[in-house]
Order: structure tokens, then sequence, then C-alpha cells
């Protein structure tokens, strides 16, 4: 399930709480391409690192969505 990853007490998830909160007593394998992306995103911005890069499909995360990726990318 998804809150068994720990997913509440990652950084940068209560950007993200308001789709995500619906899903969090889910399976991972049964949950949406656009929530899979979210979480991986939040994964990925909670590792510490020099350069960050995420590929993600364009067409799978909606523009009000990639906008508030992108808002958060650009504070690293």
């Amino acid at each position: 399930k998804l809150e068994s990853m720990g997913i509440r007490e990652l950084n940068y998830y209560y950007e993200f709480m308001d789709i995500l909160a619906p899903y969090l007593d889910t399976n991972v394998k049964e949950l949406p391409q656009e929530i899979l992306q979210l979480v991986g995103f939040l994964l990925f911005i909670n590792r510490e690192g020099v350069i960050y890069i995420f590929d993600y499909p364009y067409d799978v995360i909606s523009i009000h969505n990639r906008k508030r990726m992108w808002n958060i990318m650009k504070e690293f």
C-alpha cells in the first residue's frame, strides 16, 4: 500500500496531498500511471544529489501537476 511506503513523511508530500490522499490505501501495483509518476517524483526529490534529472512521460502527467513538479525542481 502507498501509505506503508512512508509517503506522508517525504518532503513535498503536502504539495500533492490533495491528489495522493485518496490512494493511500491502494496497492502500489494498482495505482494509476499519473499517481505512480508523482510518487516516483517524490521519492526521487527526497534523495540527496548534486544533479537532478527527472524524466517522465509527458502525456501522462497533467499540466497542473507538471507545473507543481517544476516549481519544486526550481528550488534545486
